[in-house]
């Protein structure tokens, strides 16, 4: 197949590129080496090539192919370590992670969408991609799966592959429907289940791994490459996503590992700010210390059971944990105290970057990895180079991004409180920035949210700010002014408190004071969204966006429907006891389906407060079904007892409708849930979902279901229904047929019993049809439109075991009623004969019985009723002649009749001539030995008598040489020359051997059907005396040798002659079908004559019975019968084709089903065409077939 491909695709297959791998597998057989053939070349055998790249074998290709490209991948690896690429002292995570996916992650996955790695092989090739990840971040084998994935951005072996044959089947859906790979796409995905071993099958299982559509949609409607890339990406990294942090989550060693994992990016506690070899070989260590792999001194200990091995080395007072080696260690003290000295200074204004209002943290956790706490920072990107010292109370909370040399080179970052900056000096303590109101009242203003700074001056140094119970008196000299201050963070609950400054002069004593209102700019309290957000399509909906408690008003309050802003101003409040504002819009409009999951928005936004504010609901547009879009398919007729499937689809609905199945009025529920899928699209920034369901259900075409409606009622949302419904119009189904007319059937065989010389009368009646049609008895039978009818008088003993047919077929089908014949016939006797044995010997008499049923058979000698033998054969053992005489053979047998069993009997005589010689009873009558007699006196008549059978012959012997015959000597007058002397009588028999011909049987080999050109043999069995001349005959013409025929004689004479005569069919022809076979034996005493009790039956395939074309000139109108001539036994089926012109396909127009038919050899099929029309003018060919092979 692949060579002509080639041809017609005008490319050259190089035979010595290409060999032959044959698949072992369960029902595997061995094929010779040399059995292959590229044109003219034999294609070796191989059990492994490479094609492409990948590895296939008779085996287990997958297997191989991982192999091969682990080796390759391995290789690859070794070779990029001149670079840097092996791990610890070598390049940065994040450049190796580069380069593994740029030159080995391609090597290593090669071609695994086609041979899809399954079990061990995904196993295997799983271990070692952990492997190089592990080696190349520098971490033990003992670290958990999951940090790996987090910290390098990888994604898993099976996710990998998974992108890999998602994106080549997104290459299939482009290819277009002419392609080989899209078309046999559709098919598998069509044909095949989820549960084979299919390639579509697994991409099925993927499909729904990743909740994504039917993998048929996106044939049918394919996606550009960019939109399908975009796609799979973001479900494969959502769903790993996923899976990767819910693991992580179940490790206690990654307790401080922040879950952080961006399938792509490395985790940010793997990056660094310098790209120089000092920080670069630090980031292992904290790599250790995050994944909990890190070997502390109490690590040691449990590994080797000595608990004095935990003492820590470095300061030996307590255990090295790691609190311990961070926090607490004496001996690393005086590196961590000049590390924060020097971070102070440059961090010192980044606290008011945060919002810090009641957070505590957990400062190994700050140490380790600080990424945690993101999300508890305004500016997340600060966390990265920014770590903060925040004092709340007595607790303290340390947080680092920057790596600074400790202990294996680990790092610390601080962040500090902002210092105060002391202002000029004067007596009366002075508050700065305080703003005096328009009722009066001194205020310093803030931001709420912000980092707020109160600062008192005053050139006495005795001075003190109060706020919140809480006394501040540190104070600093500055240009000879003294200051003291506080910073907060302020909140909410800081609006309105007031603020005392107090300075004392140490001389006199006196005391001055100073206060001020914090005053501030505060955000809203309350931001939300109202309105109706699950509604009815084409319902009409208000929506209001309120911000409340802000001061001021904010800059910005409005909806957005999606991106779509609302174009109106915004209603703004005043609350005079609270001194707020409360802004708010309102929106109504009417929303339909294309609102569904559209997101709506409440923005608020205050600049001065840096503060934006969102509240946001999704639309849930409950709508359908709709008229147009709910189908109901499937046939309106068919053929009975075929399963037609009707399927409901409502088309887009949210939510899922529900579907309602009735047969009439009735209502069914189909055994199958629907299919309910799940739609979902991002036309943007949002996820549109909806619902499309379906549902089958199968119908058992039945004659009963013409008429009946089939309804499917799909409910939607707020009681809206559609419905669909179909009208069964019609069912065809086949003849149904009955033979009547027939009473005796045998309830085991289902033969039909008949006895011979009755007539057989059968008739066939086609009880129903659809459409209707006609029904025939095979030959010798007729045919009708409604019935047919089998006549066969006078059935003959041939005619047992005969075989049958009544047959019928339309558009629906074929309908066949078949029946057997057992004819009871008999007992036959063959005729009886005599039978001469010579006395003493043994002698064996045959009574030959045909019957059916088998007949009982015994003897009873004539005269002699006490005596009876049993069985066919009479055996008579050294034969006297007492037993000669009449013998009557006897044959029984049980007929069945509808009345009950009647016994049958026949009787045949046959004649036992026991024969024997004088012996020594030969004897003269009257018993005289001598005897005296004057001249002239009369000589007495003697006798000469003798036992013989048969009669014997007598001859006298006188003294004078006269001979005479006869029993009786009378010689007359006694004279002295003549009658002096001795006289003797001479008896015998000897002619008692000359018999004429009988012949036992006349038989053939086998009883049954003969194959056409087998040999076929004829044995004639004779007995003679003496040897009979044997002559064949053939229905009644003598057999000339040699032709087809040859016979072989064998021939053995003791007491009289025993014949075999065999005639030889070499060649069995349909010709000689039916025939049977005559043997005459003809001596001097005679000639017999008998026939072969069985015919010769010819099985012959069909076949024309000449070769001859009949080209007819006709008008149209006109009518014309068509004849074709067959050879066939049994009798054919005959298919008529026709086609209009030679270039055409031929059409079956009529069937010909006289099949089975076994009397005659010779068929003719006929077909009529009654009214000729110019459509009618073609070729017509009949074809006949039987089951008989050529």
């Amino acid at each position: 197949m692949a060579f002509d491909f080639s041809k017609r695709e005008a490319y050259l297959l190089q035979p010595a590129k290409s060999c032959v791998i044959q698949s072992k597998s369960r029902h595997h057989e061995k094929v010779n080496e040399n059995f292959w053939n590229l044109g003219n070349s034999v294609l070796p055998t191989s059990n492994k090539a490479t094609h492409i790249g990948i590895c296939r074998t008779d085996d287990d290709s997958c297997k191989a192919t991982i192999d091969e490209n682990l080796k390759k991948a391995r290789r690859t690896l070794y070779s990029l370590m001149g670079v840097g690429l092996y791990g610890e002292n070598g390049l940065d995570p994040q450049t190796s992670m580069s380069i593994m996916n740029t030159y080995i992650i391609p090597i290593m996955f090669y071609g695994l969408e086609i041979v899809i790695p399954r079990g061990r092989c995904l196993e295997n090739l799983n271990i070692q991609f952990k492997k190089f990840l592990k080696q190349l971040l520098s971490l033990p084998k003992t670290v958990a799966d999951p940090a790996i994935y987090m910290i390098s951005g990888m994604l898993p072996v099976e996710a990998q592959i998974d992108v890999q044959i998602l994106t080549f089947y997104g290459n299939i859906t482009r290819q277009g429907q002419n392609s080989i790979e899209w078309q046999l796409a559709e098919r598998q995905l069509n044909v095949k289940s989820i549960n084979s071993n299919s390639w579509f099958s697994l991409l099925r299982k993927i499909f729904l791994k990743y909740e994504l559509n039917d993998p048929a949609q996106y044939l049918v409607n394919p996606i550009s490459k960019c939109q399908w890339k975009r796609e799979i990406t973001s479900k494969v990294q959502k769903f790993w996503t996923e899976k990767i942090l819910n693991q992580a989550k179940l490790y206690t060693s990654l307790k401080y590992l922040s879950l952080i994992y961006k399938p792509g990016q490395c985790h940010p506690i793997a990056n660094t700010n310098a790209m120089n070899s000092r920080e670069i070989i630090r980031i292992p260590t904290k790599l250790k210390i995050a994944t909990g792999s890190y070997i502390l001194q109490t690590v040691r200990a449990k590994f080797i059971s000595n608990t004095e091995l935990s003492i820590c080395k470095l300061c030996n007072e307590t255990e090295e944990t790691l609190p311990h080696f961070l926090l607490t260690c004496k001996s690393l003290e005086d590196i961590r105290k000049p590390i924060l000295e020097d971070l102070i200074n440059s961090c010192s204004e980044e606290l008011a970057v945060f919002n810090m209002k009641d957070e505590h943290f957990d400062i190994l956790q700050l140490i380790i990895d600080p990424f945690t706490y993101m999300t508890m920072l305004r500016n997340e990107q600060t966390i990265y180079a920014k770590i903060y010292i925040h004092f709340y109370g007595d607790k303290i909370s340390w947080t680092h991004t920057m790596t600074k040399g400790l202990h294996d080179c680990l790092c610390f970052v601080i962040f500090i409180l902002t210092v105060g900056k002391l202002q000029g000096q004067s007596q009366v303590p002075v508050i700065e920035g305080v703003v005096t109101s328009q009722d009066g009242r001194q205020e310093v203003h803030g931001y709420e949210g912000r980092s707020l700074t109160v600062t008192c001056t005053s050139e006495l140094d005795m001075l003190t700010l109060m706020y919140n119970n809480t006394y501040y008196n540190e104070t600093t000299l500055n240009n000879g002014s003294y200051s003291v201050n506080f910073t907060i963070m302020a909140v909410r609950g800081d609006d309105g408190q007031n603020i005392t400054c107090q300075s004392v002069n140490s001389t006199d004593g006196g005391t001055y004071e100073s206060w001020a209102v914090i005053y501030l700019s505060l955000k809203p309290i309350d931001v939300k969204l109202e309105g109706v957000f699950t509604v009815e399509e084409n319902d009409t909906v208000t929506f209001t966006c309120t911000s409340i408690g802000s001061r001021p008003a904010p800059d910005v309050t409005t909806l957005y429907i999606y991106n779509e802003p609302v174009n109106k101003s915004s209603a703004v409040v005043y609350d005079n006891i609270t001194d707020t504002y409360t802004s708010s819009v309102t929106e109504t409009r009417m929303i339909d389906r294309g609102y569904n999951s559209v997101p709506v928005f409440c923005y608020v936004i205050m600049t001065n407060l840096s503060y934006t504010s969102f509240d946001r609901e999704s639309l849930d547009v409950h709508y359908g079904p709709d008229v147009n879009q709910v189908y109901l398919t499937g046939r309106t007729s068919g053929d009975e007892g075929y399963t037609e499937t009707y399927k409901c689809s409502t088309g887009n609905t949210n939510p899922n409708a529900t579907i309602n199945w009735f047969n009439g009025s009735v209502e069914v529920f189909p055994p199958n849930p629907p299919d309910v899928v799940e739609y979902k699209s991002t036309p943007g920034l949002y996820i549109r979902k909806w619902y499309s369901s379906s549902q089958e259900w199968k119908i058992k075409f039945s004659r009963y279901h013409k008429g009946t409606v089939i309804k499917c009622v799909v409910q939607g949302t707020n009681n809206r229904s559609v419905t669909v419904t179909k009208t069964i119009s019609d069912i065809y189904y086949k003849p149904e047929l009955e033979i009547t007319g027939h009473q005796l059937i045998d309830n085991v065989t289902g033969h039909y019993i008949i006895n011979e010389g009755e007539t057989l009368n059968l008739t066939c009646t086609l009880l129903g049809a659809n459409p209707m049609t006609t029904v025939k008895f095979n030959s010798p039978g007729t045919s009708g439109s409604t019935t047919a009818s089998l006549v066969i008088p006078d059935i003959k003993y041939y005619h047992d075991n005969d075989f049958f047919y009544c047959s019928s077929s339309n558009s629906a089908g074929y309908s066949e009623i078949n029946l057997r014949l057992d004819v009871q016939y008999g007992p036959h006797i063959s005729n009886g004969y005599k039978h001469y044995v010579e006395e003493g010997r043994n002698a064996t008499v045959e009574c030959r019985v045909e019957s059916n049923p088998p007949a009982t058979v015994w003897w009873e000698k004539e005269g002699d009723n006490s005596t009876r033998y049993n069985g066919n054969m009479l055996d008579l053992t050294l034969a006297n002649r007492n037993q000669g005489g009449t013998y009557i053979c006897f044959a029984a047998s049980d007929r069945k009749y509808e009345s009950g069993m009647i016994e049958v009997l026949s009787n045949e005589t046959f004649v036992v001539d026991v024969q024997y010689g004088p012996g020594s009873s030969i004897r003269l009558s009257p018993n005289i030995t001598s005897i005296e007699l004057d001249a002239g006196t009369q000589v007495p008549v003697i006798r000469c008598i003798a036992d013989c059978n048969p009669e014997c012959q007598y001859t006298w012997y006188l003294t004078s040489g006269i001979v005479k015959t006869g029993s009786e000597l009378n010689l007359g007058n006694a004279s002295s020359y003549w009658h002096i002397g001795e006289v003797k009588c001479k008896a015998e028999n000897d002619d008692f051997r000359k018999n004429p011909p009988s012949i036992e049987k006349v038989d053939i080999n086998r009883f049954n059907w003969y194959e056409e050109g087998s040999e076929i043999l004829v044995t004639c069995d004779v007995k003679s005396y003496p040897q009979a001349n044997i002559t064949w005959y053939r229905n009644n013409m003598e057999v000339i040798t040699p032709d087809t025929y040859y016979t072989n004689e064998t021939t053995t004479c003791q007491y009289d002659c025993s014949t075999k005569s065999v005639l030889t069919i070499e060649h069995a022809e349909c010709l000689d079908h039916r025939s049977h076979y005559t043997c005459q034996a003809e001596n001097i005493m005679g000639k017999t004559v008998m026939e072969s009790l069985n015919r010769v039956s010819i099985q012959c395939y069909a076949r024309p019975a000449h070769d001859n074309v009949y080209n007819f000139t006709l008008r149209e109108g006109e009518g014309i019968n068509l004849t074709a001539n067959y050879l066939s036994i049994p009798t054919p089926n005959v298919n008529w084709y026709f086609k209009h012109t030679p270039t055409s396909k031929n059409r079956r127009v009529y069937v010909d089903s006289s099949y089975g038919g076994q009397d005659n050899f010779y068929y003719i099929s006929q077909y009529e065409i009654k009214d000729i029309r110019s459509y009618d003018f073609g070729q017509y060919l009949a074809v006949a077939n039987n089951y008989v092979e050529m």
